[in-house]
């Protein structure tokens, strides 16, 4: 029985040591499980990328639009959205001394991929000249035929859109105002109604590629004369 005593005696330290390794095996083996059981049920978190913001906006709050005709440095410039045809001028240069803008509104709203067109008093005295000869020539054909009449209405409309405004709306334009366009028949202009009728309204003018027949050649020599 002593004997038995000494080999407890002499070996609790042993046993002891034993038992807190077992003790600390077994509190590892639940941290780990409730840690798994944690990360298993844990919910993605979004992160936004806040330089990826940054230029989106600092794109949305710019236009870039085209000027061209009477004003010292025509050409594509960059404002801060909300700017008017005024500060377009401005920014170009300013007008020669020959412009006339009494066919344009200085405080119209400018918007992305605009084409502006500032004539000069010669050619705005021509626009109107040929304004009043259609119509004087509608006025002497009202006993004639009221078809006519109605006719030669919306011919001299569509003319005098094209020139003093120098664009064609392509959501708005009759087929008319589109066959006034270089390379657009009357195939293409149904087409151009036709579309926006179905697809809804033109986004930009690059969309006009969306239609049969018109590619990126006959899109360049338009592009200056259409808008959305």
């Amino acid at each position: 029985m002593e004997n038995l005593k000494d080999f407890i005696a002499e070996k609790k330290f042993l046993f002891l040591t034993g038992f807190l390794a077992l003790a600390c095996l077994l509190m590892g083996i639940l941290y780990l499980k409730d840690a798994s059981a944690e990360e298993a049920f844990q919910c993605p978190v979004e992160t936004l990328d806040m330089s990826e913001y940054e230029q989106e906006s600092s794109s949305n709050s710019k236009i870039r639009v085209d000027i061209k005709g009477a004003v010292r440095n025509p050409g594509v410039y960059e404002l801060e959205n909300g700017a008017v045809v005024n500060d377009l001028i401005a920014i170009s240069g300013g007008l020669m001394s020959n412009a006339d803008t009494s066919n344009l509104n200085l405080s119209k709203k400018l918007s992305n991929e605009m084409v502006i067109i500032v004539y000069t008093k010669d050619e705005v005295k021509e626009m109107k000249k040929s304004d009043r000869l259609g119509d004087a020539n509608i006025t002497d054909e009202l006993n004639d035929n009221s078809t006519i009449i109605e006719e030669n209405l919306e011919t001299s409309s569509s003319k005098s859109t094209s020139k003093v405004t120098g664009k064609i709306n392509l959501n708005t334009a009759s087929k008319e105002q589109l066959e006034t366009l270089t390379g657009i028949g009357a195939s293409k202009a149904e087409s151009i109604i036709q579309y926006r009728n179905t697809c809804g309204a033109f986004k930009k003018i690059e969309d006009i590629k969306n239609i049969s027949g018109i590619g990126d050649a006959l899109y360049a020599k338009i592009k200056d004369y259409i808008t959305v």
